[in-house]
């Protein structure tokens, strides 16, 4: 990005843009259905890790330095955010920085909030379901800020927990620094292979000898969840769904681990297979086998399985009690700032009818009408109808916006802000729209 080129800007402001089994009474909060913001492809295994033998046994909640959070207990429908967000995001964050994650009691740094994702996908209300990698897609298209910038009183009601949205430009600015650039699934089949490049991820990141690994969501049916005491290993899941297919929503879970040598007599024959038709299909696979589970955390804690954990058997992995069949998981990254973010400020009564978008021309003097705009998705008609633009009082909100990494390495002779709503034709006007250059303003023509 050029920016000896920036000879002036204009903001424009218009309307014209586009053992005992017991059973559990659980929470959804999952559709089936979700947009791909990036590429879901299968995560390729590196000849690194490929190397590498596999452990028996891994549990990064209790080996990874500490990264991974302690517990929720989820408000909403708000699973998948605190799995990608709270949980992973929160882990992977911290792996990258060495550094152990803080208390949600203490509204600490290294922690990621789902209400940070979620207010923006939830229509203001705790009720809404979001889709599978909504939480990744908002760190992708707007970063994350950390707990500590984020944290509001609004978050402790009942009433605007799930409407707040933080204002503060320095905040968002610093929040895009923590983010991720992609996704990968490893899929489920009836083959017991098909666990290796889980594993080693879990094991090793992908990365080889010496790396701390990695962590993964999967999505699954609790309707009809039961689950057993193991005498040494505590709570394993024996059913998830008794009627998946009549299921609309599904919910989060955070892999953490795997165990190769937990075994569970789950047909009750009194015996530990791996060999036996158990389910009477007529054919041997992984369905049948009675040996090896993934440690899994919840967002239900404490009232769940073993303070908040459970091991999901590999024999459910392949079946259609899983709301999806792969696990899938975030390729995070500390980004650099951009070069330029562009600051703007105002209020609105109803954030939900609105877009935020903005655009350049090549040079100073370019005709309006072949501007190209750029819609901010996170900011497309998103938190609600009829919500003020922070969501817990009419206050302006205000922002920073992804200018730096839509614009990336393009020549701007002019920078143009547009707000529209898609309700009202109304002139929606913003206070003190700065486009900032590593730090310090450029001037600009209004």
């Amino acid at each position: 990005m050029k920016r000896n080129l920036i000879l002036g800007m204009l903001i424009l402001f218009s309307i014209n843009l586009i053992g005992q089994v017991t059973s559990y009474s659980t929470i959804g909060g999952l559709p089936v259905e979700t947009p791909l913001q990036l590429p879901l492809n299968e995560l390729v295994l590196s000849s690194a890790s490929s190397d590498c033998q596999l452990p028996d046994y891994i549990d990064n909640f209790t080996l990874s330095d500490a990264y991974f959070p302690d517990l929720l207990w989820q408000k909403g429908h708000s699973c998948v955010h605190v799995s990608e967000i709270s949980y992973c995001l929160t882990y992977e964050m911290n792996r990258l920085r060495n550094v152990p994650a803080g208390d949600w009691l203490t509204q600490d740094a290294n922690l990621y909030s789902y209400y940070y994702s979620y207010n923006f996908k939830n229509d203001g209300s705790g009720s809404t379901s979001t889709n599978y990698l909504s939480g990744y897609n908002v760190a992708n298209s707007n970063g994350i800020p950390m707990y500590n910038d984020y944290y509001n009183v609004a978050l402790e009601e009942d009433s605007t927990r799930y409407k707040y949205w933080m204002t503060g430009y320095d905040k968002y600015l610093n929040g895009k620094s923590n983010t991720i650039n992609g996704y990968s699934k490893v899929t489920f089949t009836t083959d017991s292979d098909c666990l290796i490049n889980l594993k080693h991820w879990l094991s090793d990141h992908n990365e080889g000898e010496n790396a701390s690994g990695g962590v993964a969501t999967v999505t699954v049916y609790t309707d009809g969840l039961e689950y057993g005491d193991h005498p040494t290993y505590g709570t394993i899941i024996v059913q998830l769904s008794d009627e998946p297919q009549f299921q609309d929503e599904g919910h989060a879970l955070t892999v953490v681990g795997y165990n190769d040598n937990i075994g569970f007599d789950y047909n009750g024959d009194q015996q530990i297979t791996t060999d036996s038709d158990i389910n009477g299909d007529d054919v041997v696979d992984l369905m049948d086998c009675e040996i090896g589970a993934l440690k899994v955390a919840n967002s239900w804690w404490p009232t769940w399985g073993d303070d908040g954990f459970a091991w999901l058997p590999y024999k459910l992995l392949p079946t259609n009690q899983m709301q999806h069949n792969y696990a899938y998981v975030c390729h995070a990254e500390v980004a650099e700032l951009p070069d330029y973010e562009l600051k703007v400020e105002f209020s609105y009564e109803s954030r939900g009818s609105i877009s935020l978008a903005i655009g350049t021309t090549s040079d100073a003097i370019t005709d309006l009408g072949i501007m190209d705009y750029e819609i901010m998705d996170v900011y497309h008609k998103t938190g609600g109808i009829g919500n003020p633009m922070q969501g817990i009082n009419t206050d302006p909100i205000e922002l920073a916006l992804n200018f730096g990494k839509l614009y990336d390495d393009v020549d701007f002779g002019r920078v143009f802000f547009k707000i529209h709503d898609f309700d009202q034709n109304d002139r929606i006007p913003s206070t003190n729209p700065v486009l900032y250059a590593t730090g310090r303003a450029v001037s600009f023509a209004a």
